[in-house]
C-alpha cells in the first residue's frame, strides 16, 4: 500500500518568512535540555522494581 504523500502550498511571502525561521540562530531551550538531562524514563525505578 502507497499513501499519497502529504504536500503542502504556501506564496512566495509565505515561503521566505519560512526561510528566515530556518536561517535563524539557535534558541536556548532551558527546559529541554533539563528534561534530555534527565535519566531516560525507560530506566526510572517504579513501584519498587529495578530495570536494567
Amino acid at each position: 500500500m502507497h499513501e499519497k504523500p502529504v504536500e503542502f502550498v504556501v506564496d512566495e511571502a509565505q515561503w521566505e518568512e519560512f526561510l528566515k525561521m530556518l536561517d535563524r540562530p539557535e534558541m536556548e531551550k532551558a527546559r529541554l535540555r533539563k528534561l534530555f538531562a534527565e535519566e531516560h524514563v525507560a530506566q526510572r525505578k517504579s513501584y519498587g522494581v529495578e530495570r536494567p
